[in-house]
């Protein structure tokens, strides 16, 4: 290996090393978040303006076509505070996964 690439190669080395240590205080946040009246009052009320389409069953037990698009209603309403809470940050979605996906590497909570 050349001076040149082990150089490369420490650099890289410090720029992971940085990254997971600012993942996981990042992941503290977004754990905070998802636990704050922030997320969850918006969610709580999407669910109160939801569920009475959801108290009458179907005989099978099978979701109907309006359940379908209230999930994906709801799907893209958890996405959309997600999304703003990382913009709010700076943080893109790539950047997120990854630092979600080096918490789990670190053993995540």
């Amino acid at each position: 290996m050349s001076s040149g690439s082990s150089a490369q190669h420490q650099v890289r080395k410090a720029d992971d090393a940085k990254l997971s240590a600012n993942s996981e205080e990042f992941l503290n946040e977004v754990e905070e978040f998802l636990r704050s009246r922030r997320f969850i009052g918006p969610v709580h009320g999407f669910l109160a303006d939801n569920c009475k389409a959801f108290s009458e069953s179907t005989a099978d037990g099978e979701c109907t076509h309006e359940h379908e698009i209230i999930h994906q209603k709801y799907i893209k309403f958890v996405f959309g505070l997600i999304e703003a809470f990382l913009q709010a940050h700076g943080v893109s979605q790539e950047e997120f996964v990854e630092a979600c996906r080096k918490g789990l590497e670190n053993g995540g909570k």
